[in-house]
């Protein structure tokens, strides 16, 4: 989580990740999640729609996930997204975000976010998946 914060394009896996972490969603809940079912008064979220009958239910948010729920509130806003009809975890493609429209998965930012290696001497943020294929194999090779 400490890395996924050091990077805005990683700010919505670490989102997820703390909510699937501390509310037991399922990821077709998160990125199905509407403004709507986040109740900041009581501290709640209500799944309408689950894979299952019984994944149907209201989910209270401890610290961690309400702190998250407030960061992406506060993205929301900015974005003017914060209606009840938009998604919490909007679409976004080629960096255009439309928050009618949920966001569909966070592949390509979770595999540089477990892709990227800090530097154990100079302590600077590395991503290996830059290099070719070529050069890794060399690497591991010799």
């Amino acid at each position: 989580m400490e890395l996924a914060a050091t990077n805005p394009d990683w700010q919505t896996v670490r989102w997820s990740s703390i909510l699937a972490l501390n509310t037991t969603m399922r990821g077709c809940e998160l990125k199905n999640l509407l403004w709507r079912d986040v109740n900041l008064l009581d501290g709640t979220l209500t799944i309408r729609q689950s894979k299952t009958e019984a994944g149907e239910r209201v989910i209270p948010l401890n610290a961690e996930a309400m702190q998250a729920i407030q960061e992406l509130l506060k993205r929301a806003k900015t974005l003017k997204g914060a209606k009840l009809d938009n998604y919490v975890f909007p679409a976004c493609e080629n960096s255009k975000i439309d928050p009618t429209r949920p966001q569909t998965t966070w592949r390509t930012a979770w595999r540089r976010l477990t892709r990227a290696v800090k530097c154990p001497a100079c302590g600077q943020l590395q991503d290996p998946a830059k290099v070719g294929m070529r050069t890794v194999r060399r690497t591991l090779v010799r």
